[in-house]
């Protein structure tokens, strides 16, 4: 059984309908915000948290958050330690995105 079929069964088709719709209207909501660009980063140089962990002394979880993008405030100090780690500039770090809306 597919999952899509799996949460037919669990889940009536007019609410799925609705967590179909909630789940889009998030993914609308958060384009128009601030980005962080240390997955990328990490992706770029082949990198793994733990490895900017040691070698900066930023706490892992506060890596964590910033790479999934769920961190919601960042200290001035340990974005300056981020750009120096990755010899860039505060734009290459965090991007603001905007929608055509917007």
């Amino acid at each position: 059984m597919k999952h899509f079929d799996l949460l037919k069964v669990i889940i009536p088709q007019k609410e799925l309908l609705q967590v179909f719709l909630t789940f889009c209207r998030s993914i609308f909501y958060f384009q128009d915000m601030i980005r962080c660009n240390f997955a990328r980063l990490l992706g770029e140089r082949k990198l793994k948290i733990s490895d900017v962990a040691r070698d900066t002394g930023i706490n892992r979880g506060t890596l964590t958050r910033l790479y999934h993008e769920t961190t919601e405030r960042v200290e001035l100090e340990v974005l300056d330690q981020l750009c120096e780690y990755f010899q860039i500039d505060l734009p290459e770090l965090l991007a603001r995105v905007t929608t055509p809306e917007g």
